[in-house]
């Protein structure tokens, strides 16, 4: 042997090898990073093009619980995926089956269990004669914590479901189960092992006779062991907001059948957080009327604002389908945040409006749009996501707005775009990271089937990097604001803020990547800058309607880039 092998000494070879273990070990530490336009949490092209319908929920840990339906089997299922506070999928490639049969399973709900882990809640077709609630405890591996393939809330069918923690480590299902006559609603608890503590069937807490719809379900603990709901019932267009009260040991404590909160409604859209004496506050759309209202109820059931409620004001301000989305979230100081139409109104605890008589203004763009989401920054302001719907196929964005303790929103006029891909991305959802910021996902068709994507995002905006400790507010790369007003003929501004000097170019580009018009390339110092664009072209002439996008470069290493409209 003459220490060589095809011409290398043996003595290079082990070098080589020495540092190539040196930088397989070095990457696999490498911390992952949130991309621009959001990291895949699934994008099987199994899945077809129908929706996905994310839920999400904090992992504690600054990442967050994702669950869906999932088609990729050919029929639905329930699949999960945590990804982490940089942005990284932490579980199996395309996420982890929550059930392992040949059977349906779809419109899964999600909540925290607080240690870590997360309980989840779906409907489930196992059963040949009705739909049913199933549910499923995780740890932060993905494993099952409860028995293979989920537990039976109930021996009750159940549709819609609403899921609520519980301050003894379970959790509270309130569902509508469907007796073939009627609709009614039931709710069951389980402790922190899956186990039933009321009766097998659940307590019916309504079954009137001739009920025709029992919609809108929504739960919550009252931190004596028992829990509220409040649910819509009745005809369409003549609909009422009813509440009950159950105790820790499943006893109604109010009426049969609940309390009527507010009667001849359409379109009820129900929110509800607990007070800090026990007791619920509790909101509600009235399309009839276009406004939105919001009450408190004690645990006796008495109304403190007022025998109708208070009125937040209408509903009409910002187009057909805005008042639809999960839009009432605790304050953390005893009220909550609650939304009406392109506002946000915060109520303290004793019902006064705290952001003026309207609110704040989360876009003043009077566009449709709808599944709007709100998540508390766990300190005093709040985030809003929603679905802008644009004018043609291919133009509906998830964005995204923070409105301050003051009730001023905080990410340009009408909010920023999440993901600036042209095709669809719609039905968000959103957590807080525990940290001030929040985690929103999306269904998104930018590859011409179903997925999801997520995105991370602070006070200011969306952060296309590893989530970083500092008390320096200061973005650590460029941050472009979303152009206002968008749509926008002919001028619109562009905002951005840049960390440090550096060399910035501001570019335009068509929707087939063609640049457009260049009208920023110079050495600029750290701040935020404005610049202009009047919809012309390199050679000034005007530009055509239609979809364009703004790009930020700093020193030819970082970028960011927004998505806008032009029309004429």
């Amino acid at each position: 042997m003459d220490g060589t092998t095809r011409g290398l000494p043996l003595k290079s070879i082990f070098h080589f090898l020495k540092i190539s273990r040196l930088i397989i070990f070095l990457c696999s530490f490498s911390p992952a990073q949130w991309m621009p336009n959001g990291v895949p949490v699934c994008d099987t092209s199994a899945n077809s093009g129908f929706y996905m319908l994310p839920e999400i929920a904090s992992d504690d840990s600054g990442g967050a619980y994702i669950v869906w339906r999932d088609g990729r089997a050919g029929n639905f299922d329930v699949y999960a995926q945590r990804i982490g506070p940089d942005g990284k999928t932490l579980w199996t490639r395309q996420g982890i089956p929550l059930v392992q049969d040949s059977a349906t399973q779809w419109y899964p709900r999600i909540i925290s269990d607080g240690r870590g882990g997360a309980f989840i809640a779906w409907e489930d077709d196992r059963s040949v004669v009705h739909t049913e609630i199933y549910a499923q405890r995780i740890d932060r591996r993905g494993q099952s914590l409860w028995q293979l393939n989920g537990v039976k809330v109930a021996e009750t069918p159940g549709l819609f479901i609403s899921l609520a923690d519980h301050e003894q480590g379970g959790i509270l299902v309130a569902w509508n189960a469907n007796y073939g006559a009627s609709n009614d609603v039931v709710v069951q608890r389980l402790d922190s092992m899956g186990n039933r503590m009321w009766p097998d069937s659940g307590v019916r807490i309504s079954s009137r006779a001739g009920a025709i719809y029992a919609g809108d379900v929504v739960a919550i603990g009252d931190g004596s062991g028992g829990g509220y709901v409040a649910w819509s019932e009745g005809e369409y267009q003549f609909e009422k907001l009813y509440m009950q009260h159950i105790g820790a040991d499943g006893s109604l404590l109010w009426p049969s059948n609940g309390i009527e909160v507010a009667g001849g409604l359409f379109e009820i859209n129900v929110g509800m957080s607990p007070d800090p004496a026990g007791g619920a506050i509790v909101s509600w759309s009235n399309m009839t009327s276009d406004k939105e209202f919001v009450q408190r109820i004690n645990p006796s059931g008495q109304r403190l604002w007022g025998s109708s409620g208070l009125d937040l004001g209408d509903l009409t301000g910002g187009g057909g389908q805005s008042q639809t989305g999960r839009r009432h979230t605790k304050d953390g100081k005893g009220g909550a945040f609650v939304g009406h139409s392109r506002w946000i109104q915060r109520i303290d605890s004793t019902g006064s409006k705290v952001w003026g008589d309207e609110g704040g203004t989360y876009t003043t763009v009077p566009s449709n749009f709808s599944n709007s989401i709100q998540v508390h920054d766990q300190r005093q302001g709040v985030f809003n996501f929603w679905t802008n719907y644009g004018p043609s196929p291919g133009l509906t964005d998830i964005y995204m707005q923070y409105v301050d303790s003051s009730g001023i929103p905080r990410s340009g006029p009408d909010g920023t775009v999440i993901c600036a891909v042209q095709r669809d991305q719609d039905w968000p959802d959103a957590t807080t990271d525990g940290r001030g910021g929040a985690i929103v996902v999306w269904d998104d068709f930018r590859n011409n089937h179903g997925a999801l994507y997520a995105a991370h995002v602070d006070s200011v905006g969306i952060i296309t990097s590893a989530h970083r400790e500092s008390s320096d507010p200061r973005p650590a790369t460029p941050h472009l604001l979303q152009n206002y007003p968008n749509p926008f003929n002919p001028r619109t501004t562009i905002e951005y803020e840049i960390p440090e000097r550096g060399h910035v170019r501001v570019t335009i580009y068509d929707s087939l990547g063609k640049e457009v018009s260049e009208l920023v390339d110079e050495i600029q110092s750290a701040g935020v800058h404005n610049v202009f664009w009047d919809g012309r072209n390199s050679q000034g002439e005007r530009v055509s309607t239609g979809v364009y996008y703004f790009r930020i470069v700093v020193d030819d290493v970082y970028q960011t880039t927004r998505k806008s409209v032009l029309l004429k």
